[in-house]
């Protein structure tokens, strides 16, 4: 509890910090109009990673009480992943990234949505900001054998050090990367991720080749 307590107030610490920060600048001197929707836009950013980081505490308390229930529908997978591609078309715009849907699968999988919507955000979120600006990202699906269909997100970049692999699910654990300290990772993401995986009993992983690619991937039970 104490560890948990000192990583989540230093996740806090630095978004709060850069709203100070701004907020005080913004207030010694007069500034012009645009000059003060720039100081607002950064402030909302920083309130959403905020609000992020509050969700992710709230939702990890809640898993370790036992307090999570899951509300499981049958759902079309193509559809699924293609609702998520459009959701996320805007984001990806920003850096010149497409979302691509390779998948005719075909198949329905027995999932709770709003989790699994919760689950794959976050991975294609990660491979918009890791990844690398006018490369697409691919959502692509296979059918196994042991009637499993395993969904993978692909995105060129500059991947993840083998030796960060094992700890990639760890609550609070950030590859220490350049890219990493510059988007201000929160490190709790991927712990929620699998959380949510393992109560689908899905199996999840990842590979990845530094300075080439990484995918990850959810292997999920076909019905």
């Amino acid at each position: 509890m104490n560890q948990f307590s000192i990583s989540a107030a230093h996740e806090l610490k630095t978004p709060l910090t850069i709203l100070r920060g701004e907020t005080e600048l913004a207030l010694k001197s007069k500034k012009t109009p645009e000059q003060y929707v720039e100081v607002l836009k950064s402030s909302y950013e920083e309130t959403l990673r905020l609000v992020k980081i509050v969700d992710n505490l709230f939702f990890i308390s809640k898993t370790d009480h036992s307090m999570i229930s899951l509300n499981k529908t049958e759902e079309n997978l193509d559809d699924f992943l293609s609702h998520l591609a459009q959701n996320f078309k805007i984001l990806g715009e920003e850096r010149n990234i497409s979302i691509c849907v390779e998948s005719k699968s075909n198949c329905y999988v027995n999932i709770d949505r709003e989790l699994m919507l919760q689950t794959f955000s976050n991975l294609i979120d990660n491979a918009i900001k890791y990844g690398e600006e006018n490369q697409p990202i691919i959502i692509r699906t296979e059918i196994l054998d042991d009637n499993k269909v395993k969904v993978t997100i692909i995105n060129k970049g500059e991947g993840i050090p083998e030796e960060s692999i094992p700890k990639l699910f760890d609550r609070f654990f950030r590859v220490e990367s350049s890219r990493n300290r510059k988007t201000g990772g929160v490190g709790l993401g991927l712990s929620v991720v699998k959380a949510i995986c393992d109560w689908h009993k899905a199996e999840i992983g990842v590979e990845s080749i530094p300075g080439k690619e990484t995918k990850f991937f959810i292997s999920l039970e076909i019905i």
